[in-house]
């Protein structure tokens, strides 16, 4: 056979250079790339090359595929694992529970890339931000709260329009917004706000930037994810099912989102050492069969965690949600971590969490405080003792206030007696009264240290009770309180 030289066989075969210095770099990792490759594709016909004849003097004694074969040996891997992104992958996040005893105790370990605090206990929320930022709150502020789960909830509306600037930064997102040493997790959505419905199609998912839409397909949404480089990433997913949506458009989102998952899925590779974890979205609306469907083929995949999207007010009346939650999450393995974004009521949290839900995004605290509302219902954390007042003493007022109220104009207390936050150990109730009436900005900062730190404590308080068995009497204090204020 006649010699031919390197430049010319990739020529042949459609190859550049970059392929080559690729397989050279990642061995195994590129052999189960390859593997995975329809027999046409040009890298998967490379890799089976051979040559006839003899070996003369001078060419190398194995070929490359044999070498990766005996690599694969000596590390204890199989074919079949070299070509299973899961098992072969570094690096992947692990999932311990502590607890399963109906509500589940864990802690999610080995998520972040480098020297990052990369463990959360859960039950927890994600520290919601817009823009990378805590909605009302400085970082200097933020950063005096306590029980953060030290985990940042960002969203791709809020950075879409930034892109090329991100690409350019390369350092991330998380070093971008100034928490080089935070957790993140990417969203598709923003949860605070309701996406408008109608817009997604066939070849691509709408988001809303300030500016306005914006077309992702899984190309440019892992595109971008590359230059973000969150800790977890939300697969790209069709949500648009709200409530009166007809069983067309309910199938087709499914079927979509699973078409979109295998397509991140299939693109992950390509980010950085070790790569995000992938969070799986269960979809199909109010329809229990197809969410059913979409649990069972999501299940099937390789991904770190599951999103049940689309379960919010917007989407279904709580009736539903509860029983289409009960149903779906016995389709899920006990060892991944479940999300479930846009439920942030105290006692639908509660409720939530007795169903197996794991994590959960901050958006309620936020919305209390743009509506002018603090919370101030009591917690008791599981040792018998309510964090502000005797378990059992009479709740002489709502668990939610609105402070908008003109009867809080000569209101004296703190927001709540015995919150140890900013606001309650420095202002009154008359005091955030005023600045809300007189429209400061500094009532968002103070409300919002409030209920941030509020709600932060309350899952601190859920997390306690499950460890020390007494989440039914954490509950039933929390149901009290909110049941005297419907009345």
């Amino acid at each position: 056979m006649d010699k031919e030289r390197a430049k010319d066989l990739r020529v042949m075969l459609g190859l550049d250079e970059s392929v080559e210095k690729l397989a050279k770099a990642n061995g195994v990792r590129w052999y189960g790339h390859v593997l995975r490759r329809d027999g046409d594709n040009a890298p998967r016909r490379a890799l089976e090359f051979w040559v006839n004849g003899a070996r003369k003097r001078g060419w190398p004694k194995m070929t490359w595929k044999r070498q990766v074969e005996e690599k694969t040996r000596k590390v204890g891997l199989r074919e079949e694992d070299a070509s299973n992104r899961v098992s072969s992958r570094p690096g992947r996040m692990k999932f311990e529970l502590k607890s399963a005893n109906g509500c589940r105790l864990a802690v999610m370990s080995s998520i972040g890339k480098g020297p990052k605090e990369d463990t959360i206990t859960t039950p927890a929320c994600l520290l919601y931000t817009r823009g990378g930022s805590v909605p009302h709150l400085t970082i200097d502020t933020l950063q005096k709260i306590p029980n953060q789960p030290g985990i940042v909830h960002l969203n791709v509306p809020s950075f879409i329009e930034y892109r090329e600037t991100i690409e350019c930064f390369r350092d991330g997102l998380a070093r971008f917004i100034g928490m080089p040493e935070t957790l993140t997790m990417m969203t598709v959505q923003d949860p605070g706000k309701a996406a408008p419905s109608g817009y997604n199609d066939k070849s691509s998912v709408s988001v809303w930037a300030p500016s306005g839409r914006v077309k992702l397909d899984a190309d440019s949404y892992m595109s971008f994810q590359k230059a973000a480089k969150p800790d977890i990433l939300e697969a790209l997913c069709d949500g648009d099912t709200p409530s009166g949506c007809n069983k067309k458009r309910v199938l087709r989102a499914v079927s979509r989102t699973l078409q979109l998952l295998d397509q991140c899925l299939e693109k992950i590779n390509e980010l950085d050492e070790p790569p995000a974890e992938v969070f799986g979205v269960i979809e199909g609306g109010d329809m229990l069969s197809e969410r059913l469907r979409s649990a069972k083929e999501t299940v099937k995949r390789p991904v770190s965690g599951f999103v049940l999207d689309s379960f919010g007010e917007h989407y279904m009346e709580a009736e539903t949600r509860w029983k289409l939650l009960d149903n779906i999450l016995k389709e899920l393995p006990a060892d991944k971590p479940r999300m479930l974004p846009q439920v942030g009521h105290p006692m639908e949290v509660l409720l939530a969490v007795e169903e197996g839900i794991d994590l959960f995004d901050s958006v309620y605290p936020c919305q209390m405080t743009e509506s002018g509302k603090a919370l101030v219902f009591t917690c008791d954390h599981g040792d018998g003792t309510s964090r502000n007042r005797e378990l059992g003493k009479p709740v002489q007022e709502c668990p939610i206030i609105n402070l908008n109220d003109k009867r809080y104009f000569e209101d004296l207390s703190p927001v709540l007696k015995g919150c140890q936050c900013y606001c309650c150990s420095h202002h009154t109730r008359a005091y955030i009264n005023h600045l809300l009436v007189t429209k400061e900005l500094l009532a968002g900062v103070l409300l919002m240290s409030h209920n941030l730190h509020h709600y932060l404590g309350f899952f601190q308080g859920i997390r306690t009770s499950i460890e020390t068995d007494s989440f039914d009497s954490f509950k039933e204090h929390i149901q009290k309180q909110f049941a005297m204020a419907d009345r």
